[in-house]
């Protein structure tokens, strides 16, 4: 059976935000230092990288990490080292990486920051005095003492963060809605009293699976926000039955309906009280985790394979489609963890999943276009969501999924089309770009190893094969 995938080059689709592309530092385990600084300095070899990678927005210092982590702990020639409050096992808190390490390093990368405050073990007060710290200008006491650790001019930080998952019991500052709402609330009327160009970003219910604390958070703050925040995190066992290649390839699904579930309500939201309030997907990826005693041990070392790469297209797809409310993402990490760049052993390395955020940040720009794709699908396989407790329900997705998914963008004359094939079988496809086809990659995934075969692509007029498991990249203009 044919595929065919159809390309609207005259529609006006929604912009796709560069900062969808975006990654994201946690002071957790190896992942800032020694991941980005040693006893040396700001890594050269990281700042290399991440500037071939063109990150956009980046996220720092967290995460749950955020919600116990002190600003001036980690400015000046004398830094104490503390326990790490969170993440704990031992781990130790050097405070050599801190704000300016981080807005340095920004600057040399030209990455965009967004800085999460602490809103668990800190006060209004502490963040308003980050804040003017960062971006101050006028003669007060933290822009002196910027200025003495060796900072002139202001930091330009338009992404300011209020609490992390504080749904969460785990979380320092764990409220309800209710309580986070209103605090949200003060915390941005005072932010925006300083700087009113900031963006804030608040935190949405796990999942989009609490609409009350959705729209709770909406109602009580929704004036003051520029993004409400998503986690969604795909997840294999290592070792267990069950298909993982197909499970994560087909992950993305759950992940746009997610998206969806959320959307909804903002749009409701935006609708009604005229604001722009956009998502935030500020923590994704793909966690691998293996049997240990009767419980499971999550992998963060676990090298980046093809399968990942695969699920991580799966989740640009999905936010590309979404280009209207999905306006920035943080993978979770950039630096080791599941990390884009592998750091360890004294040298900096790209993974398959660098490939694929390249990739996509240079293809995929513009405007988002619509695309149909009709022909073969695939049973449903079952998933999990972020740990292995965690099954995503069958009755919330179609008993079967398309084996190929497409997105589509138009920056200026340029057409260009992203194509997974998810599937075990070659599936031969009929393309309609609404223009010649003139410039074609492919990748093949091998799903376990780290790196992405490529394979030349032969297209007969508008005809060409997709290889199992391949991401193929077409353009025309």
């Amino acid at each position: 059976m044919t595929t065919t995938i159809r390309v609207d080059p005259t529609a006006e689709g929604a912009a796709i935000s560069p900062d969808i592309y975006g990654q994201y530092l946690e002071h957790v385990e190896d992942c800032v230092d020694p991941g980005l600084i040693d006893e040396h300095g700001l890594r050269s070899d990281v700042i290399e990288l991440s500037r071939d990678l063109t990150v956009p927005a980046i996220r720092w210092p967290g995460g749950c990490f955020a919600d116990v982590y002190h600003w001036t702990d980690g400015i000046g020639d004398h830094r104490p080292v503390r326990p790490n409050w969170h993440w704990g096992n031992g781990e130790l808190e050097s405070n050599r990486f801190g704000t300016h390490e981080f807005l340095d390093w920004c600057e040399r990368v030209g990455a965009t920051p967004y800085i999460n405050t602490n809103l668990g073990t800190g006060s209004l007060t502490e963040a308003l005095r980050w804040l003017d710290y960062c971006t101050g200008t006028a003669d007060t006491d933290d822009v002196r003492l910027r200025r003495a650790n060796g900072r002139d001019e202001p930091w330009d930080v338009r992404y300011w963060g209020i609490g992390n998952e504080t749904w969460g019991s785990w979380e320092a500052g764990h409220s309800d809605a209710a309580q986070y709402g209103s605090t949200l609330a003060n915390w941005s009327d005072f932010f925006h009293r300083y700087d009113p160009e900031a963006v804030i970003v608040g935190v949405g219910s796990s999942e989009a699976r609490d609409p009350d604390w959705d729209r709770t958070v909406l109602d009580l703050a929704g004036d003051h926000l520029g993004l409400l925040s998503l986690h969604v995190y795909g997840a294999t066992v290592i070792g267990e039955p069950g298909d993982r290649r197909a499970a994560l390839a087909h992950f993305p699904a759950y992940v746009e309906q997610r998206i969806a579930a959320m959307g909804k309500l903002i749009t409701e939201h935006n609708d009604r009280h005229r604001t722009s309030i956009g998502i935030a997907l500020d923590e994704w990826n793909i966690r691998h985790w293996q049997r240990d005693g009767d419980g499971h041990r999550l992998q963060r070392a676990d090298p980046r394979t093809g399968t990942d790469a695969l699920c991580a297209a799966g989740f640009f797809h999905a936010m590309i489609r979404n280009a209207d409310l999905v306006r920035m993402a943080n993978y979770v990490f950039l630096v080791n963890g599941n990390g884009v760049i592998d750091a360890r052993n004294g040298r900096a390395a790209s993974t398959s999943l660098f490939t694929v955020f390249r990739a996509y940040q240079q293809w995929l720009t513009g405007a988002c276009l619509p695309v149909q794709v009709e022909g073969v699908t695939v049973a449903t396989p079952s998933m999990i969501s972020g740990s292995p407790e965690r099954t995503v329900d069958p009755g919330e997705l179609p008993d079967r999924l398309p084996a190929v998914d497409a997105v589509a963008s138009r920056d200026g004359d340029q057409i260009r089309l992203a194509v997974i094939n998810r599937s075990d079988d070659p599936t031969r496809a009929r393309v309609d770009l609404g223009a010649p086809i003139s410039a074609t990659e492919q990748w093949i995934v091998e799903p376990d190893t780290e790196t992405l075969g490529t394979s030349a692509v032969t297209i007969t007029g508008s005809e060409l094969t997709l290889p199992p498991w391949s991401i193929t990249f077409l353009g025309g203009r």
